[in-house]
């Protein structure tokens, strides 16, 4: 509300949720003096219409403390920048490393104050905003977040075995774990552990 009142003719473009969402958020707005025809509530839309209005929009801002996920993703694919603001925990991190994966660390923040001034910035500087949609535009040729054949390389380097191999690692590491546990409070039992197909199993004492 506060970017509003600061960045005039702009609107907040939410998804429509339930109409009580709607209600309480005109009154909000009414209270910080913004006029809630500026909140502009987008109905449910099939996925190419869904993604074609990303276009329509200038730029896109990420919540706090919970981040868009495949949102984020659905906006870079298009070519609609995405400001976020960078927490501590998994949720509050994924829009920026979608970010630095696409080759826009500088769109990622990490504090309140510093994500307002970005956002205004952003805002008040189209030809600022002009020149990140056109890096986002070429960097989705190049950057490992919008190239499949990129990021299976980069997966496979990182861990030089089939996923079918880790799976089963780790499902042997939390058995063994399970086991350690149980000893410690008498409980132990011979769980079955599959080593490669369902015929051929292992126990461990």
């Amino acid at each position: 509300m506060r970017l509003l009142t600061k960045v005039e003719g702009s609107v907040l473009w939410i998804r429509k949720y339930n109409q009580s969402s709607n209600i309480n958020m005109k009154k909000e707005a009414w209270k910080r003096k913004v006029d809630p025809s500026r909140l502009v509530f987008a109905e449910r839309a099939p996925m190419n219409e869904h993604l074609a209005r990303y276009k329509l929009a200038d730029l896109f801002i990420d919540t706090f403390a919970c981040n868009a996920h495949t949102t984020t993703t659905e906006a870079l694919w298009t070519g609609l920048p995405v400001v976020t603001k960078m927490g501590q925990g998994f949720a509050a991190r994924v829009a920026g490393s979608l970010l630095n994966a696409v080759g826009l660390p500088a769109l990622i923040t990490k504090n309140e104050q510093d994500y307002e001034a970005l956002i205004l910035e952003l805002a008040a500087n189209p030809s600022r905003l002009a020149t990140i949609k056109e890096k986002l535009a070429a960097n989705c040729l190049t950057q490992p977040l919008l190239i499949r054949s990129s990021t299976q390389s980069t997966w496979k380097t990182a861990t030089n075995k089939p996923i079918r191999t880790i799976l089963r690692e780790r499902h042997l590491r939390q058995l063994l774990y399970q086991n350690n546990a149980r000893r410690r409070t008498n409980t132990y039992s011979y769980p079955r552990i599959y080593s490669g197909s369902p015929t051929s199993s292992i126990y461990t004492p």
